[in-house]
């Protein structure tokens, strides 16, 4: 088991899998330059508002669920994978409205957003992509497009 309960900003990279566990602190508010993986095991990151430079991946039945996060960002020379593989693997932003990009570089500060063999990416609430550069530059993949729910009509394979 990985203890981290003290924590109330997350850095770093993180992976908890069925066989193992991540003990983290149910206040962390923000997470910032992590790599959180999840294999089957379902981490609720309930008061998380603040979510920057961060890659998420759910896979074999993972979940990542972020209730409170209404505003997620990208900055400086980074790029950032949300993915969720295989069956019943997902990650939830229940309240995500806003993804922010404030990278100028167009060879760098990318959204790649993926469902992809069964996963499941909500972002049913998402109304704005804000990008320095070139607003319209958040990759989207899925196997089928209903595997990631957005309001925005506009988003496609």
């Amino acid at each position: 088991m990985l203890d981290i309960s003290a924590l109330q900003n997350l850095r770093g990279d993180f992976t908890a899998s069925n066989d193992g566990e991540i003990k983290f602190n149910s206040g962390i508010t923000s997470i910032s330059g992590c790599t959180i993986t999840t294999d089957g095991v379902a981490l609720d990151f309930a008061n998380v508002t603040e979510l920057v430079n961060t890659n998420l991946y759910a896979q074999s039945g993972g979940v990542l669920t972020f209730g409170k996060l209404t505003t997620a960002a990208i900055d400086g020379d980074n790029n950032t994978t949300w993915q969720a593989t295989g069956a019943n693997s997902k990650i939830e932003f229940t309240a995500l409205t806003t993804l922010n990009n404030t990278v100028t570089d167009s060879f760098s500060g990318h959204h790649y957003i993926q469902a992809e063999s069964g996963g499941h990416i909500d972002l049913s609430q998402l109304t704005a992509v804000n990008r320095a550069n070139n607003p319209l530059d958040t990759r989207w993949s899925a196997t089928t497009i209903n595997n990631i729910v957005t309001r925005n009509s506009r988003v496609r394979n």
